[in-house]
């Protein structure tokens, strides 16, 4: 056995690493296999992939270094990875958002405060107090809009749904 691999089984090698004893021609036969989507992965398309003629040694190679199970903890561990991944970006995200709905709302209040209460209509007011506090909520994972339900015993609960006007009402002077 080669020196480099007599080391305590907390050293062993990644499933989809090289193995003890495995050849470098292996491996790297492996490394074709491992790496086609597991969809089409086959010894025939690793043959093919690396320009064989023939699959006979390729399929030895798969059996003796147990390539299937390999390739699919592999799998696995990619998976993993990427999810792992996403998470990490959906909470930077989410912390970047928060970041921004606090300074929206920050600069909001402080806008509101300078400007004369006549240039300004209680719409504009409530609409960017609606924008920030809404990417806040939902930044942080919270519902943006609430849903009510009303009703008496046994009789059919009466649902209550908020929609935002964005704009659309009428002006007094219309």
């Amino acid at each position: 056995m080669n020196k480099n691999y007599e080391l305590n089984p907390k050293q062993m090698p990644e499933p989809w690493d090289r193995q003890p004893g495995e050849t470098a021609k292996a491996f790297e036969a492996f490394t074709v296999y491992r790496d086609i989507p597991a969809r089409t992965r086959s010894v025939r398309n690793t043959a093919i992939e690396m320009g064989k003629n023939s699959k006979s040694h390729i399929e030895q190679w798969c059996a003796k270094w147990k390539w299937v199970e390999r390739a699919r903890l592999y799998d696995t561990e990619q998976d993993k990875l990427r999810r792992e991944l996403a998470e990490k970006e959906r909470e930077e995200m989410a912390q970047l958002h928060i970041k921004a709905a606090r300074a929206m709302l920050t600069k909001a209040l402080k806008g509101l405060q300078s400007i004369p209460e006549n240039e300004m209509t209680p719409n504009d007011v409530s609409r960017m107090i609606e924008v920030s506090s809404k990417l806040e909520r939902l930044s942080r994972g919270e519902p943006s809009e609430s849903t009510e339900m009303f009703g008496r015993e046994g009789a059919p609960a009466a649902v209550q749904i908020y929609l935002p006007t964005n704009g659309r009402e009428k002006k007094e002077d219309e």
